[in-house]
């Protein structure tokens, strides 16, 4: 909010400096002037186009659409979708990715404790139709016939399932690095 007027006050104090010079020395300022605005349009240029799909493609919450397409496509074969929730808050980007019913959601959040200043595990949604939204204990639920867990790719590495023939692999979701975030598991 700030940036306007400052950029305003720099821009009249770089007007009066200029217009106060002469001969070479204005000229020479000019130049440098021109080559500071043009190498500040390239830089921020760099970072938007090259450097940030590259370097921090996993802050973006990019993942979270075709994680969710592939969360969409097998809704219908599982009766619990469990969405591990230890790094963000998935629900969000679901209700949006998924083109969720604001009348649904109107229905379940009228059931949540709305008390902004006390926990805030009570205002989070944990379950929207067949998809739970819930923090992951790998060792633990890993035998949950029938369940459909979408977790971190550190939460779990591929010696933790190839090897067991009660877990599928149903799909790997990765940023555009081309690593894997997260692994979509069915426990048969």
């Amino acid at each position: 909010l700030m940036a306007v007027p400052l950029i305003i006050f720099i821009s009249w104090g770089t007007w009066e400096l200029v217009g106060k010079l002469k001969g070479a020395t204005k000229t020479l300022t000019l130049v440098a002037l021109s080559f500071l605005l043009v190498f500040s349009v390239a830089r921020t240029a760099s970072s938007y186009l090259v450097v940030s799909p590259t370097l921090r493609s996993n802050d973006w919450d990019q993942v979270f659409k075709p994680t969710v397409k592939a969360i969409e496509e097998v809704s219908s074969t599982s009766q619990k979708i469990v969405f591990d929730t230890s790094f963000s808050e998935p629900y969000i980007q679901y209700l949006f990715w998924a083109k969720y019913s604001p009348t649904k959601v109107q229905a379940v959040s009228s059931s949540l404790a709305l008390d902004y200043y006390g926990s805030i595990e009570k205002i989070r949604f944990t379950k929207l139709d067949n998809v739970y939204f819930e923090l992951v204990d790998w060792p633990t639920r890993r035998g949950d016939r029938g369940t459909i867990f979408v977790l971190p790719n550190s939460k779990v590495p591929p010696s933790e399932f190839i090897t067991d023939p009660k877990v599928e692999l149903l799909n790997e979701i990765k940023n555009t690095k081309g690593e894997i975030v997260y692994r979509l598991l069915e426990i048969k």
